[in-house]
């Protein structure tokens, strides 16, 4: 199992010391193993012989939330030969209903969520203490994970991962991002998502403290890193620069950090200067990945300056490549693939825009880059994403990066809306206080060729954000379309 040995070490070598604390409430490594083991023989109770689904495994879904309860019936539900069926408590009803009719699970942890009057849901009852035996190492290749993707466009797909995949994963991110017993680490982000998942995983087998929030909230973050002497966060950009306002408005900084690993959108350099600033001892890593492939690359960022997303994490390979499959030189943009055991099994069903690839044990889920003479990656976006506007193919994450290269400029997003003469026309949507259109243009026109200059640009009072903090285009493209008030046309 990726961590459950590890996890059962630190039981054994520091019983009472902290384990995971998450508002409130904090478990010991003690009393985690015990709450997992109790969850276990609950579910080895059940009578199986109902499953409908093919996975060689006993699926057991679980709805995700930000809770030391959560964190027990995750451990359970990926033990021994289970196969957790991992889904967030944001979904509405409808969007879990339909889940569960797609995947068809054994069992199901009792959530509020969930309709128990439907008879596919089985709610695991009580069971007894006793001596829990592990799998050997033959079922490193079981699925362990299925998870959901998590976009900010398309309705998100269900994967399969291994249980290797995270195995060997963890071995290499703790090494990458220097993770020991004593990086007490905190992620404020929804658990329900691969970046606090993920290090909550991590952190455990290092046999140091998870900290995270039941819901985040800045000014409640800096009160943890105070009260727990955090070394570590791991977080996205939003939840950073939120971070960096209460720390400037305070007039305070936070000199007990000293990492903090950050994915899901890239950094921009007006960010990384305010964090430096703000935290003087802190180290930061970027990478990119995705719920399918794992990490692709990483970065330990140094400047302000930099627009790639790294080289490639240990044990991965990269290639460019046209639509033929041939690969491109180096500096030509393409379609980037990856080579690694970190990759998922693939998707449970078939999706009409599945965008992921797995050829000659090459995987791409159809993202645009080009590498560099040293192996940097520069993503230009996604196949999907690609705008076509008068003839030309524009990627929104190359005029974005020139957007935000403008210093008032906090974050921005580009969107393709239909024209009767371009086909589609960009609209850009900025946020900063203190940004002035007259000079924003001036900065874009001497990096932009003019097919790619935004026709429209609005200001936004505010963004809306999908729950893993990522900017929510479906709901901009609403906005725009609607003439909402938190957007304002220059």
């Amino acid at each position: 199992m990726p961590f459950h040995s590890d996890i059962e070490k630190w039981s054994d070598l520091k019983p009472n010391a902290s384990a995971v604390t998450i508002g409130s409430k904090s478990f010991s490594f003690q009393n985690l193993v015990a709450q997992r083991d109790e969850l276990i023989c609950r579910i080895e109770g059940q009578d199986m012989r109902q499953s409908l689904h093919p996975f060689d495994a006993n699926v057991v879904a679980v709805i995700a939330e930000n809770s030391t309860q959560f964190v027990s019936q995750f451990l359970a539900a990926t033990f021994g030969h289970n196969c957790c069926l991992l889904l967030s408590s944001a979904l509405k009803s409808a969007q879990i209903k339909s889940v569960l009719d797609d995947i068809r699970p054994d069992l199901c942890f009792p959530h509020p969520s969930l309709d128990h009057r439907d008879p596919k849901i089985v709610e695991v009852g009580s069971g007894t203490s006793r001596d829990i035996t592990h799998v050997n190492d033959d079922a490193a290749k079981t699925p362990f994970l299925i998870g959901l993707t998590s976009g900010t466009t398309s309705q998100p797909k269900a994967f399969i991962r291994n249980r290797l995949s995270w195995q060997v994963s963890i071995e290499r991110s703790r090494s990458v991002f220097d993770v020991n017993e004593e990086t007490t680490t905190i992620s404020p982000g929804p658990l329900a998502h691969g970046l606090s998942l993920y290090a909550l995983a991590e952190t455990l087998c290092a046999g140091a403290h998870f900290i995270s929030m039941e819901k985040f909230d800045a000014a409640q973050l800096v009160e943890l890193v105070k009260a727990h002497e955090a070394k570590r966060l791991v977080l996205v950009p939003t939840m950073l620069s939120a971070l960096c306002k209460v720390l400037e408005i305070r007039n305070i900084k936070l000199n007990q950090i000293t990492s903090i690993v950050s994915a899901g959108a890239k950094l921009d350099g007006a960010l990384l200067a305010r964090a430096r600033k703000l935290m003087p001892n802190v180290q930061i890593f970027e990478y990119y990945g995705a719920s399918e492939l794992g990490f692709v690359t990483y970065a330990v960022r140094q400047s302000s300056s930099e627009h790639d997303v790294g080289k490639a994490f240990p044990g991965v390979e990269l290639a460019i490549r046209n639509a033929e499959g041939d690969d491109l030189p180096k500096g030509q943009s393409g379609t980037v693939w990856v080579k690694s055991d970190l990759v998922c099994d693939g998707y449970v069903s078939q999706y009409d825009d599945a965008g992921f690839v797995h050829l000659d044990g090459w995987a791409s889920v159809g993202d645009i880059g080009a590498l560099d003479d040293e192996g940097r990656l520069t993503l230009d976006g996604r196949e999907g994403d690609m705008i076509i506007s008068g003839g030309n193919n524009i990627y929104p994450s190359s005029v974005e990066a020139v957007l935000m290269d403008f210093n008032a400029v906090e974050s921005a997003v580009v969107l393709g809306m239909d024209d009767a003469h371009l086909g589609s026309k960009l609209v850009a949507i900025v946020f900063g206080a203190k940004i002035i259109k007259a000079e924003l243009l001036t900065h874009c026109r001497q990096s932009l060729p003019s097919y790619a200059m935004p026709k429209v640009i609005y200001q936004a009072q505010s963004w809306p954000m999908t729950e893993s903090g990522k900017i929510s285009k479906k709901i901009l493209m609403d906005w725009l379309t609607n003439n909402h008030d938190q957007l304002r046309q220059f």
